[in-house]
């Protein structure tokens, strides 16, 4: 599998009560220049549709994820008048049609998930019963794709009078945080329980004089300092206090962090920022908090909106949790309330975090122009590095993004959000760009690449039939091992391809090719290439045909067409490669060779090794399904190899000619 980064992809945050943004830590930056620019080219693919967003909370909270990436893909959940929604898609190009995971009285879902792409999905479900309204509950998703049973998160009544709960993964445990009253609470388990736990544990000491509001709880966890370490785990949230009567005369707004310490106290986790401002009930109020952290180098970062006594500001929050000396540093995104969500994620090396804000102060309705932009930061600079010159315009009537580091062969996928089309018309839309061709370097193997053709531009024209289909370039470098011949298909793929080959330098055409083996995918010998030598591959549909696509590539002895006798053709493998493994013997360091070959008949064919001059295997794979058919080392007492396989006319096989343990030598290939 082409080893590239796995990156970005979010849902939506939306924020019902517009309230606003303010910085009530130390210190300011300048802020960016301001929104508005041009679209970047990205193409929004359509999530769901729903009308009447003055009756629902589509995207209502702020502090818990709606869209995850794994393996498999992207994952969203939302929440339309008090029925929780999911959808998945593997390209962020075309999406599942959404399902139904809590059909009624139910919001507030955040998404997460674990190593393994287990989903773990915390929810609240307004429920009147002996423990009150608001229950907090779980379910989760396993990588095979069955939803669990939910429960309610503890036994006790911890989850039983709650709001906005957020989760987060690390290994394959959840972490989840809530607020009730004027606490906020932590729970842990695996992302695979189906049962209640006991209860879940205290996170913040509270004056008992005040009467406390606490408002978007969003937790983040990291790795340890060492691979021994416990995970670091952080919540973050907004307070508010009103005074009791005869316990003073102000009420104060706060931001902050609290960490699980290594040791825990029965109840409570020290705070590692506190902020705390005098504040009166007027114009004061959150807007949006998330709080995201690096796994692997344990950087945090908190972005933050609000309004305290009318002043608005939106700014994002960073410090290296592994750090002792590292301190909180703040900076000034937009001098106005704005929705905002940040991630994290590894990338070229260094710790990266992509930023999505939602400015609707500049539009109306509540939407305006919805951007996203990525940067680094570190422990030795005051302000984050951009890696965009300024925010890139996803939509100028968007609303709630939510930031995710997530990409595929072709695309890169930047937010989930909601946009309005007018009237009582709205969407969920997933913002992706169109990347250029890719270098996948020397890579070899089944499945080297692989994405979506779909919403792609028609940028080249095969030679060797019509298309105006989308299409995807690649570039790709002989490997150094020595002059060969390769075989690049697109078997695997979901729709009927055309597959081209040029040389990269001078673009002089080395194959094109419609259907192959029988099937609507296409493959292509390249001539003998020399070490270093560039290709340019291009994956294109017939006629207007799109879809999933693989790209595979295989190194070759010889093309020996439909040829039959003893033998027909004959290599020393001493001089050859370890390209492969045989399903059926020990072959850990024995240099092999492949021919490929096509049947001229329906029949049996017998494939053998008799005449070689050492401890022979050989293995038969079909070139489309890239299954094994057939795979020996020692026939009888004969330390040759021989396999006999039924196949159709004009199917492509893969006949690999390699030695058992480390052993090679002459080879002869018999095939009758």
């Amino acid at each position: 599998m082409l080893p590239i980064p796995n990156r970005l992809y979010r849902l939506s945050l939306l924020c019902i009560g517009m309230i606003a943004a303010v910085n009530c830590g130390p210190g300011e930056d300048t802020p960016p220049s301001e929104l508005g620019e041009l679209e970047q080219g990205l193409g929004l693919a359509t999530i769901t549709q729903y009308s009447n967003l003055v009756t629902n909370t589509v995207l209502s909270y702020v502090n818990g994820k709606k869209a995850v990436a794994t393996s498999s893909g992207l994952h969203s959940v939302w929440e339309l008048n008090g029925t929780i929604y999911y959808s998945a898609s593997a390209d962020g190009v075309s999406w599942s049609n959404p399902i139904v995971l809590e059909p009624s009285l139910a919001v507030r879902p955040s998404l997460a998930a674990t190593d393994d792409g287990t989903l773990g999905l915390v929810y609240v479900r307004n429920v009147v019963d002996g423990n009150g309204t608001g229950q907090v509950h779980y379910r989760s998703r396993s990588p095979s794709g069955a939803w669990s049973t939910p429960f309610k998160v503890t036994s006790d009544f911890k989850s039983g009078t709650a709001r906005n709960p957020s989760i987060a993964a690390h290994g394959s445990d959840v972490h989840l945080t809530w607020s009730t009253g004027s606490q906020v609470v932590y729970a842990t388990f695996p992302a695979s329980q189906t049962a209640p736990v006991p209860t879940a544990s205290d996170v913040n000491l509270f004056t008992l004089c005040y009467s406390h509001s606490i408002t978007y709880p969003s937790i983040a966890v990291s790795d340890g300092a060492t691979p021994s370490s416990a995970p670091i785990v952080r919540i973050a949230w907004y307070s508010y206090s009103t005074p009791y009567a005869g316990c003073g005369s102000e009420g104060f707004f706060g931001l902050s962090v609290a960490e699980k310490p290594s040791t825990p106290s029965p109840i409570y986790w020290p705070n590692v920022l506190a902020t705390s401002t005098p504040a009166g009930a007027s114009q004061t109020g959150s807007v949006a908090l998330s709080l995201t952290a690096n796994r692997s180098t344990g950087d945090f970062y908190l972005a933050t909106s609000d309004i305290i006594n009318g002043s608005e500001q939106t700014e994002l929050r960073y410090e290296n949790a592994r750090d002792p000396s590292d301190t909180w540093r703040n900076h000034l995104l937009l001098p106005r309330r704005a929705i905002i969500d940040v991630n994290s994620a590894t990338r070229a090396g260094q710790s990266q975090f992509r930023i999505v804000i939602s400015d609707f102060t500049l539009g109306s309705n509540g939407y305006g122009p919805t951007q996203y932009r990525t940067g680094t930061w570190t422990s030795t600079s005051a302000a984050p590095t951009w890696l965009d010159s300024s925010l890139v315009l996803m939509s100028s009537n968007g609303r709630a993004g939510s930031a995710l580091f997530w990409e595929n062969a072709n695309q890169a996928f930047y937010s989930v959000f909601e946009v309005s089309q007018g009237g009582t018309s709205y969407a969920l839309v997933s913002a992706s760009e169109r990347i250029g061709d890719l270098d996948l370097g020397v890579v070899l193997g089944p499945n080297v690449a692989q994405g979506n053709t779909c919403g792609g531009s028609n940028s080249y024209q095969p030679t060797c039939v019509s298309s105006f289909a989308p299409d995807q370039g690649f570039y790709w470098t002989a490997p150094p091992q020595g002059n060969s011949y390769y075989v690049i298909s697109t078997f695997g793929s979901t729709f009927d391809t055309i597959l081209a080959i040029t040389d990269a330098d001078t673009g002089e055409v080395l194959g094109c090719n419609d259907d192959a083996s029988n099937t609507r995918q296409s493959m292509v010998q390249t001539p003998f290439l020399v070490p270093g030598q560039r290709l340019r591959i291009f994956v294109d549909g017939f006629s207007s045909a799109c879809g999933d696509f693989k790209l595979n590539i295989h190194r070759i002895g010889l093309n020996v067409g439909s040829s039959l006798g003893s033998p027909i053709m004959s290599s020393d493998t001493c001089f050859g490669d370890n390209d492969w493994s045989p399903t059926c013997a020990y072959s850990p360091s024995a240099l092999d060779s492949s021919a490929l070959w096509t049947a001229p008949a329906t029949r049996a064919y017998t494939f053998s090794s008799a005449g070689s001059n050492y401890d022979t295997v050989i293995e038969v794979l079909d070139l489309a399904s890239g299954t094994s058919l057939a795979c020996n080392d020692d026939n009888g007492t004969s330390l040759q190899s021989s396999v006999s396989i039924n196949l159709q006319q004009g199917q492509t096989v893969l006949v690999n000619m390699d030695g058992y343990n480390s052993h090679c030598g002459l080879y002869y290939l018999n095939v009758n």
